[in-house]
């Protein structure tokens, strides 16, 4: 984390510090300028988004502004300790409890001191993420993870989208679905898609898949919330639980058996990979999902999805390739699908994940940034 303080302006995003500490304190004066190709400000240190600005480094010089250090909503292991790039915190606590008024002013005395070629917010959900927009002295972008999925394109919510994305430049839409929403709000910039919100974690060798056979056993992972449809997928598994389909679900605090649903709680990051290795498939029945992050972490460790069209990360599987679109307007209609599953399909589907896809895939998403860069702005910070 970063202090700022009367340091000259390379110290301000070298030096770490513990939250414990206490607020981040700001320069009498404002620094001396810096010069970067990528200028981020984005909600926290998410695991994700360090990694991709890692990668991002190695191509420009970069500076990260985080609006926290942590969140009330997200376990400890969801955030990372960045090093690999200049970065800052606005504030040294959690992004739901910061004190607003001060980052935003911290925000805009740090622009007004930094020069880069791009700059880039994280939405339009914050005012910081404002606050960059009209700071910024050099091509804008917005970083898009929202599908708009059910978003009508008019009324008062989408005109401050609309007013949001008249403030930018270009965007950088996560997948099909999140352009096509910037488009129906009227954006006429550059649009680039990435294909992802960031890098999820690669461990160095996936684990090897059992060497059981088809055992029809199914694992969730995320928040048990209304839009995740939990309630459509454990209908479906009570449905399917005479034809020995098991379901495993990791998330929440309950630990428990209900019949064929075993719910094991949260699980940490590190453990995701040897728990989709004793699975067949990753379930995801999304009603509303931005991306999906464990869409990519489960074809990396070679586990095939069954997810609806309604996740963002849905263009990554090919049907009858890597995983299945599962029609979620009827628990019979997805039961029939889940029954079609025979050994061999399972067999195939599997061996069409692995670590190569997702590898090309991110190595599509820095080089859309490089892209946009390169794109919108061939000169110079200035």
């Amino acid at each position: 984390m970063v202090e700022i303080d009367n340091a000259t302006s390379s110290e301000i995003v070298t030096h770490a510090i513990d939250p414990a500490r206490g607020k981040t304190q700001l320069p009498a004066s404002s620094p001396s300028r810096q010069e970067y190709d990528f200028v981020f400000v984005t909600h926290l240190p998410s695991f994700y988004k360090v990694n991709l600005y890692e990668k991002l480094a190695e191509r420009g010089r970069l500076l990260a502004i985080f609006v926290g250090a942590t969140s009330t909503a997200r376990t400890p292991d969801f955030v990372a300790n960045p090093a690999a790039f200049d970065h800052v915190f606005l504030s040294s606590g959690s992004v739901e409890r910061r004190p607003a008024l001060a980052t935003l002013w911290r925000l805009w005395r740090l622009l007004r001191t930094v020069r880069s070629r791009t700059l880039f917010v994280g939405g339009w959900d914050l005012p910081e993420f404002w606050v960059g927009l009209l700071a910024a002295r050099c091509t804008r972008g917005m970083v898009m993870e929202t599908t708009g999925l059910g978003v009508e394109p008019s009324g008062v919510k989408s005109a401050i989208k609309r007013l949001a994305l008249s403030l930018t430049d270009i965007v950088m839409a996560s997948g099909n679905m999140h352009a096509d929403f910037v488009r129906r709000l009227g954006f006429r910039g550059r649009v680039f898609v990435t294909r992802g919100v960031g890098i999820i974690n690669k461990h160095s060798e996936p684990p090897p898949p059992t060497a059981r056979g088809y055992g029809k056993q199914f694992l969730y992972v995320g928040r048990l919330a209304p839009e995740k449809n939990i309630d459509f997928l454990f209908s479906l598994f009570k449905r399917l639980a005479p034809d020995g389909f098991g379901l495993t679900v990791a998330g929440g605090d309950r630990v428990c058996r209900d019949g064929n649903i075993h719910h094991v709680g949260y699980q940490p990051n590190d453990r995701l990979p040897s728990l989709l290795a004793e699975h067949d498939f990753l379930i995801l029945p999304s009603l509303s999902e931005p991306w999906g992050l464990v869409v990519e972490e489960s074809l990396f460790c070679g586990t095939p999805v069954v997810l609806s069209k309604a996740c963002g990360a849905s263009e990554l599987i090919e049907p009858g390739g890597n995983g299945l679109f599962l029609d979620t307007t009827s628990i019979e209609a997805a039961a029939l699908q889940l029954l079609g599953i025979d050994a061999d399909t399972a067999r195939s589907m599997r061996a069409a994940c692995g670590p190569a896809m997702i590898d090309a895939k991110d190595a599509g998403q820095v080089f859309s940034y490089v892209e946009a860069l390169n794109a919108v702005s061939p000169q110079s910070p200035s």
